[in-house]
């Protein structure tokens, strides 16, 4: 959807009207459409009496937003969505005048006669939805742009009144319809000089920030004079109104709108006056033919008129930028409260992080503690597997002393069998010997050396059996004292394995303990390194948020400098229409005495003669 606005003139009143295109349209397309909307425009506004005619279209201006001028319009490509373009009509009885451009509307399927009052301006919808412009987060609203020495965007001086001359010349229009000098096209700043007819270009070329009272202050034509003709249409289109047709009641409104201070009898006196078929009606034949009598009250009536519709132009525009402070007033104060916000935010990651710090530290010390207990552990472990490995060689070394014992006792009691068995050998041959001795008496002699060498051996070898049981006591009590040392060495060994078990699963709980408090130091690392990025974040966010606060901060003294420039143009705007009107009052006053006695002149003249005729009639003169 692409919506054009068109405005046009017609009937001494700018239109302004919303253009709906399904897509970007042509040329043709768009003169067709816009034709056709003010045909219909013109034939519900169109008064009896007035010229016949349609939409004559001469050319198309585009208001470049981005240069702050009209530009003619010769492509498609220049279009954009909700663009502002002004439609001239060829020279014909629709003078084109400078003047605002009002708030756009959508024009109406059917338009109903007499649906719009040219200068009374109603409250539009695209007022309502646009009386607080948008802004995008940390973006302000575009500067006015300036063209040349042609007045800025929101210049709403009030414009220079012509001065009231009660002289007539041989033309009415001519004398009426005096246009104001001015120096030359370029109106300085804000010059409370310049007329009402002085281009005054929208603050951006979008639908969502163009102010209604600057779009209606928009107009491609310099300052030029309004015709006579114009001044009398535009009257009398006010006191019709709604109404088909003006009475009384519309005239003496007039006056009172003009804050023209004549007697109520003397309003009433004048519109008889001007209604010369004295049927209750003024048609524009009858307002022409007024107009001419009193040029100077016709004057009043189009300036008072004029500056009234100024005051109320100037008088909106002061509603919208309080609407607009208001709002961004409103925004600076929640902006403000983010901006807040985002500092107790900061502060609270800054405690975070403090608290992190101390649990990273704590987590650290932990750590430490762990690593040293895992340390001892170690330490007391090595010291427990070296007494075990001590303890066995301990008990290597006492089991093979028990070994060489028993070997020892093993050969005590071999030797002590061999003594055994040669004191039993011998024992056989005492035996043998005695025998031989029982039987050899004769050899006794012989035989007794023998016997007592053989007692000799005998004695011999249970003293050797003695010695060798001796012996074999001896390995025996070598061989249990073995033993209890061996005994003692495993128990020794079995406490020193203890031991050892214990340092290792202490060794373990260590180990856990100390990968728990990495584990710890690592996760309060992260965390540390999250709320730093956290804070960065915060810091920038917060940088974002005060550069958007001192934007809004900046943009609402623009505003307030614009409303406060636009309330003393209002002030002095009504202070000179004040003065102008108190100057003005007395000529006004004087024109309506020199009518009323001019025409209480001619009656009396046209009473005399009448009598003059009637005599002479009478007489035969």
């Amino acid at each position: 959807m692409v919506v054009v606005l068109a405005a046009a003139e017609l009937f001494g009143s700018k239109l302004n009207r919303e253009l709906e295109f399904a897509q970007l349209p042509s040329l043709g397309e768009l003169k067709a459409r816009a034709v056709g909307v003010f045909n219909d425009e013109i034939s519900a506004r169109k008064r009896p009496g007035m010229p016949a005619g349609g939409f004559n279209l001469h050319y198309i201006q585009l208001f470049d937003p981005v240069n702050g001028r009209w530009t003619e319009l010769k492509s498609p490509s220049q279009l954009s969505d909700y663009c502002q373009i002004y439609l001239f009509q060829k020279d014909s009885w629709n003078k084109e005048s400078q003047g605002p451009i009002p708030s756009p509307t959508r024009p109406s399927p059917v338009p109903p006669p007499y649906a719009s009052r040219p200068i009374a301006r109603t409250s539009s919808p695209m007022r309502k939805q646009q009386g607080t412009p948008q802004r995008r987060i940390g973006s302000p609203l575009r500067k006015p742009v300036t063209r040349g020495a042609s007045p800025a965007i929101t210049n709403t001086a009030s414009p220079k009144r012509e001065p009231i001359s009660m002289t007539r010349s041989a033309s009415p229009a001519r004398s009426l319809a005096t246009p104001r000098k001015h120096s030359s096209p370029a109106v300085s700043r804000l010059s409370p000089a310049h007329t009402l007819a002085v281009i005054r270009a929208p603050s951006t070329a979008t639908r969502k920030s163009i102010s209604p009272a600057r779009m209606s202050s928009m107009s491609p034509t310099g300052p030029v004079a309004v015709p006579y003709n114009e001044k009398l249409t535009m009257l009398y289109t006010h006191m019709l109104g709604e109404k088909p047709q003006v009475g009384d009641e519309a005239f003496r409104q007039l006056f009172i709108k003009t804050r023209i201070n004549i007697e109520p009898l003397m309003i009433t006196k004048l519109f008889q006056q001007a209604d010369a078929n004295q049927d209750d009606l003024l048609s524009f034949g009858e307002w022409e033919r007024f107009a001419e009598q009193y040029p100077t009250l016709i004057e009043a009536m189009y300036v008072r008129i004029r500056d009234c519709m100024i005051d109320e132009e100037q008088k909106a525009d002061c509603e919208v930028f309080r609407s607009v402070i208001t709002d961004l007033e409103e925004d600076l104060h929640k902006e403000q409260c983010i901006v807040n916000e985002a500092e107790r935010h900061t502060a609270n990651i800054e405690d975070m992080i403090t608290k992190q710090k101390a649990d990273l530290d704590k987590a650290k010390g932990s750590e430490r503690n762990a690593k040293a207990v895992l340390d001892a552990s170690r330490q007391e472990t090595e010291r427990a597997r070296t007494t075990v490995n001590q303890r066995a060689a301990d008990l290597a070394h006492t089991q093979e002393a028990q070994n060489k014992q028993l070997q020892l006792q093993h050969e005590a009691q071999t030797r002590v069998g061999e003594a055994s068995y040669r004191a039993g050998e011998l024992a056989k041959e005492t035996e043998e010997a005695e025998k031989r001795l029982a039987e050899l008496r004769r050899m006794v002699e012989e035989q007794e050396e023998y016997l007592q060498m053989a007692r000799d051996r005998e004695e011999q070898g249970h003293q050797e059996v003695d010695a060798r049981n001796r012996d074999l006591d001896d390995a025996l009590q070598s061989l249990e004292i073995a033993k209890n040392e061996t005994q003692l060495a495993l128990d020794r060994l079995s406490v020193s394995e203890q031991a050892l078990t214990t340092a290792q699963a202490r060794e373990e709980e260590c180990g856990v303990s100390h990968l728990r408090s990495r584990d710890e130091v690592n996760k309060q690392t992260l965390k540390l390194e999250e709320c730093d990025q956290e804070l960065r974040i915060a810091f920038e966010r917060e940088a974002v948020l005060r550069s958007r606060l001192a934007d809004s901060e900046g943009i609402l003294n623009a505003k307030k400098q614009e409303y406060q420039v636009l309330a003393d143009a209002n002030a002095t705007h009504n202070m000179k229409r004040d003065q102008d009107e108190e100057k003005e009052q007395p000529l006004i006053e004087h024109e309506i005495r020199l009518r009323q006695q001019r025409m209480s002149l001619e009656a009396e003249e046209a009473k005399l003669r009448n009598e003059h005729r009637s005599f002479q009639t009478t007489t035969g003169r």
